[in-house]
């Protein structure tokens, strides 16, 4: 793992003045009228880095001294609406639930609370405080350099994945065919224990699992590429297996996805954060530990027949794998 907090290792300005570089689309915008007019959409994720006269590395703008005390005042005003919208969003569907429940009525209002204890907890752990936000903020520019590359492998990986099941004619023949169903593992095709996780129950599956996995594998191959790939592969199997040997008690006949997978990396960024404090911003075990608790419980609001013992096994193997070995800190 590079240490994030070396800023000259951040990407350089050819020339001494105002500059703002967008590092996905390697766009430039220069002087500092138009820099300012990124304040208000400026967030810890955002791409958009700036270089300032007599500093030609571009950095998060909370790291531009002129800029930051506008910058977090803007950046906190929009927690604060934000918080509030949330808060009012969960009253009215709350209400609507309970004077008009209708067939989903319940997974909203469940779901905005769920988004609004996620964006409190993290207000309260991180956003309010300017030292943890530009930490924040210096680590995800860190690690958003290599972003391209790992996101493109990870499209590619699962356009191949959908691709190859737009073959058959559905999500079930296509489990029937290739995915891991536990009868016909006993029957001896243990092959599909390699196959299996890579099929989707439908275009949401599989979309959801594409989005999770580019965030988890990004942070992931910051700390490590190889523990992260040979983490997903490892946590996809036993979370499969973890699966089969527990269907005679979940009556599940089949597991689906490479959530369990993207578990494993999560898990192995949460035991690191958790071994390795000082390499990580402030409070990140935790911010990783709700989250991952978040990601347990929401997708039976939004879809029952989730797997709770694939995504724990995922996790559960994911995190041993990040207590068992060291990380090095490269230059």
């Amino acid at each position: 793992m590079r240490n994030w907090r070396d800023i000259d290792t951040l990407p350089q300005n050819t020339d001494d003045g105002w500059s703002a570089r967008d590092g996905w689309v390697e766009k430039a915008i220069i002087g500092k009228n138009a820099v300012e007019k990124l304040i208000k959409y400026w967030h810890p994720f955002s791409d958009w880095t700036v270089a300032s006269p007599g500093n030609a590395t571009y950095l998060p703008m909370l790291d531009i001294e002129i800029l930051k005390t506008e910058v977090f005042k803007s950046f906190t005003r929009r927690n604060y609406f934000s918080l509030l919208l949330l808060a009012l969003a969960s009253m009215l569907f709350g209400i609507t639930n309970i004077i008009r429940p209708t067939g989903n009525s319940a997974q909203i209002f469940y779901a905005t609370i769920i988004t609004l204890q996620v964006a409190l907890v993290d207000y309260l752990l991180v956003n309010r405080d300017i030292k943890k936000v530009r930490d924040r903020a210096l680590f995800a520019a860190q690690i958003r350099k290599n972003e391209r590359r790992t996101i493109t492998t990870c499209t590619l990986l699962m356009l191949v994945i959908g691709l190859i099941q737009l073959f058959f004619a559905d999500a079930d023949a296509a489990m029937m065919a290739y995915g891991s169903v536990f009868s016909k593992l006993a029957e001896g095709e243990v092959w599909r224990v390699l196959t299996g996780p890579f099929i989707h129950q439908d275009l949401a599956h599989w979309s959801t699992n594409f989005f999770v996995l580019c965030v988890a594998v990004v942070i992931g191959c910051a700390i490590s590429p190889v523990h992260t790939i040979v983490v997903f592969f490892i946590a996809c199997f036993t979370s499969m297996g973890a699966s089969w040997a527990m269907s005679p008690y979940t009556h599940y006949d089949a597991v689906l996805g490479i959530s369990g997978g993207i578990f494993g990396i999560a898990g192995y960024i949460n035991s690191s954060a958790l071994k390795y404090p000082e390499l990580f911003p402030s409070h990140f075990f935790w911010t990783c530990s709700h989250l991952n608790l978040v990601d347990l419980y929401l997708p039976y609001v939004l879809n029952p027949d989730s797997s709770l013992t694939a995504h724990l096994s995922g996790l559960a193997t994911g995190f041993a794998w990040g207590l068992l070995f060291r990380i090095r800190l490269t230059a």
